[in-house]
């Protein structure tokens, strides 16, 4: 679930309306999936925001009309929606797919904060704690995001939930989580689908420090953690990469799930690398 917000404001007109006018305002490849979620409502007979919001908290409701309520009530008027997202996430009661929900929607709302970094810690389904933790890489410039993230990732025992970290870790666009990627990066002892995620992360950060690291990594026995590393490279574009690039594009046809030989990234972070010190 994606929090699509449009500054959308309610609409003057039966509850209908507001909801055909909304479909009308947001523009999203997956259309079909929000009409879907519209149409659910209207065939609910849920014919208000009051009602919306009723229900959204109603156990007794169908869960995929609740799901579709999140991002609905956010859209139509957030001041409202905001509190009642906020006690469907914080209440076990509820299913993890609609709690899932309400955190997508919940994406880098303030008043939400303190709520999704308690819910990141402590919250018992890995499920739910994961979907929050996506939430958390919005909130940019916070050292209690930051530090929730640290300690989640040294701390928490779910593979999942430390893929969650580790990805949050590179959206946040912070370079103090350089270390602790470069580290886990490094670590053989850590999962190589952890070790994976944190050379992506690096790239996204654009991390020029964890080069030497990266390029350690390209010795690495999986090739998924090659595969990152390589692309890593690629985005951060330092020459000293080439040499083992090289060799990797010659050499290296091992595949990482659902995507291509190492060696073909290796050729094409090789053309990036080459590229940007033409310029």
């Amino acid at each position: 679930m994606v929090n699509f917000r449009t500054g959308f404001s309610v609409m003057s007109g039966d509850f209908r309306t507001q909801l055909t006018s909304l479909l009308q305002t947001l523009h999203h490849d997956n259309r079909h999936v929000l009409e879907r979620d519209i149409n659910e409502i209207i065939a609910a007979r849920v014919d208000d925001l009051e009602a919306a919001l009723s229900t959204l908290e109603n156990n007794e409701a169908a869960p995929s009309l609740r799901i579709a309520l999140c991002w609905v009530v956010l859209e139509l008027d957030p001041e409202q929606a905001l509190p009642g997202l906020i006690r469907v996430l914080t209440n076990p009661h509820h299913e993890p797919p609609v709690r899932q929900a309400a955190a997508a929607a919940l994406n880098g709302h303030p008043a939400a904060l303190q709520s999704l970094l308690k819910i990141a810690r402590s919250d018992p389904d890995p499920r739910v704690r994961g979907n929050v933790i996506g939430s958390l890489a919005w909130f940019h410039d916070s050292d209690d995001v930051l530090n929730t993230l640290l300690h989640i990732l040294r701390e928490d025992r779910n593979q999942q939930v430390k893929l969650w970290t580790i990805h949050a870790l590179g959206w946040l666009d912070d370079p103090r989580a350089v270390d602790p990627l470069i580290n886990l990066l490094s670590n053989r002892k850590q999962h190589p689908e952890l070790r994976a995620q944190a050379a992506e992360s690096l790239a996204l950060l654009k991390a020029t420090g964890a080069v030497p690291a990266l390029i350690e990594a390209l010795y690495d026995d999986h090739a998924d953690v090659r595969f990152w590393a390589v692309f890593a490279l690629g985005q951060i574009g330092d020459q000293r990469a080439l040499p083992m690039l090289e060799r990797l594009a010659q050499r290296d046809t091992q595949r990482t799930p659902g995507w291509w030989e190492v060696g073909l990234e290796a050729a094409a972070a090789i053309q990036m690398i080459l590229s940007r010190h033409r310029q």
